[in-house]
């Protein structure tokens, strides 16, 4: 018998937990939504030498303030419990560590065939014995989809300050079939992306997509047979799919 469930772990296993969440719509511009996951690992997992528990939880709200304008706001707090090493007695303790993220969107499509979403991401981890600096994001995205046009296009780009890597954030980046992914903003600097598709032909249907990224903080990136030396990150796809 097999086990179907969403769960904190990878799989369902070693875990004990209670779920709630509440979605009120008692405004007709606006939705709230409300959830709470109290869970349990009653034996050791990887990272964690002891049973441990933690507590996830999200508020959201959307507003539409107008048939082409949507507000998106979303508060997430995550506690959880992990090995720690102690410098006194040089050995592992498991304690808790605590995150905080803040995310707002804005989203406009008053414009024929084009979608503008501007997006704000905000985030802090405290552990036992040090507070990690705030993360920062801005993301702009601008979507050309034009009904009678083979061409769609989507260009994007991000400023971020992430001064830790333990509190990166991640952004949804389009790409080619199979290809699309959630990019993490580490560090200080700049990055853009665009996509662009061209249906050839009813079957046949050409895809690329090219990214860039610009460090400030850093005059290397990478490491071992993918290290770069310089500020600068450059990705390139292409991709022809042939439907039969």
């Amino acid at each position: 018998m097999f086990g179907r469930t969403f769960s904190e772990g990878g799989s369902v296993q070693n875990e004990k937990g209670y779920y709630a969440g509440i979605e009120s719509t008692a405004f007709r511009s606006l939705k709230l939504s409300l959830y709470g996951d109290i869970f349990s690992f009653p034996w050791l997992k990887y990272g964690v030498d002891a049973p441990s528990s933690g507590f996830d939880g999200m508020i959201k709200a959307d507003y539409l303030p107008a048939k082409d304008i949507n507000l998106n706001f979303s508060y997430r707090y995550r506690e959880k419990e992990k090995n720690f090493g102690n410098e006194e007695t040089h050995k592992k303790e498991v304690l808790f560590y605590r995150q905080h993220k803040w995310k707002s969107e804005i989203k406009y499509n008053g414009i024929k065939s084009m979608d503008f979403r501007t997006t704000f991401h905000w985030n802090r981890v405290a552990f036992p014995d040090r507070v990690i600096e705030n993360g920062y994001s801005i993301t702009q995205q601008i979507d050309y989809k034009p009904k009678e046009s083979p061409f769609t296009f989507h260009i994007q780009g991000s400023w971020f300050y992430v001064p830790e890597y333990t509190n990166r954030i991640s952004v949804y980046e389009r790409g080619v079939l199979y290809g699309s992914s959630f990019s993490s903003l580490y560090g200080k600097g700049v990055k853009f992306h665009l996509y662009a598709c061209y249906r050839i032909i009813r079957f046949m249907v050409l895809e690329s997509t090219y990214s860039y990224f610009r460090y400030s903080d850093r005059d290397q990136t990478g490491t071992g047979l993918e290290t770069i030396y310089g500020p600068v990150k450059k990705d390139i796809r292409l991709q022809c799919r042939i439907k039969f």
